[in-house]
């Protein structure tokens, strides 16, 4: 495992990346290469860094709780009146997905959840904002899945088309979320490039 990562960045160990001394880590990481290139026929030339993410940050809920909890999935295995269902206003799958691992894997990090508490209320204070942000993200499509589409060289036409759609939402929202103050727009804006 540690051969095939290190090939791949074409580096002798993987210290830099926080995985000394971090067998399991390593071999999951391997593997997982392995599983893209050799299962999914996926190219790695993307795959430009690994970051370590500690579980020290979040509140460790095992599945049978979540499932007890209706977290995600209700005991009697529906989706329609769980906690995720209940609170998702989100408006693509991209958000769909990262609203299910905000609350699956809860933060108890007081300044992190501040951070997002910022975040939310400064929505919440504009809301003519809010809509047009909604009313534009509900334009995009899942690029997530679209960029591995075309990693692999497996889109067609119309998903190709939906990805450059996407993609002219950029600055749109950059104009939308310009005045955005809290710490946490900020560091998102740094992130959003517009790469039409």
């Amino acid at each position: 495992a540690m051969r095939r990562v290190g090939a791949h960045f074409g580096i002798q160990t993987l210290d830099g990346f926080g995985l000394k001394g971090l067998n399991a880590a390593t071999c999951a990481t391997g593997a997982l290469f392995t599983h893209i290139e050799d299962d999914l026929y996926l190219s790695l030339d993307s795959i430009t860094h690994i970051n370590r993410e500690s579980l020290s940050g979040y509140m460790a809920i095992d599945h049978t709780t979540l499932r007890h909890l209706e977290v995600t999935q209700s005991a009697q295995g529906g989706e329609e009146h769980t906690l995720l269902n209940l609170m998702d206003e989100t408006q693509t799958a991209m958000g769909k997905r990262l609203l299910k691992s905000w609350i699956t894997h809860p933060l108890i990090q007081v300044d992190k959840i501040q951070e997002r508490q910022e975040v939310v209320a400064e929505l919440l204070a504009d809301e003519s904002l809010l809509l047009d942000l909604k009313k534009t993200l509900k334009g995009i499509k899942d690029l997530q899945r679209l960029c591995m589409k075309i990693e692999s060289k497996r889109i067609n036409p119309k998903e190709l088309l939906a990805y450059l759609q996407s993609l002219e939402a950029i600055p749109l929202i950059q104009a939308l979320t310009q005045s955005l103050q809290s710490a946490l727009f900020q560091e998102i804006a740094l992130d959003l490039t517009d790469t039409r």
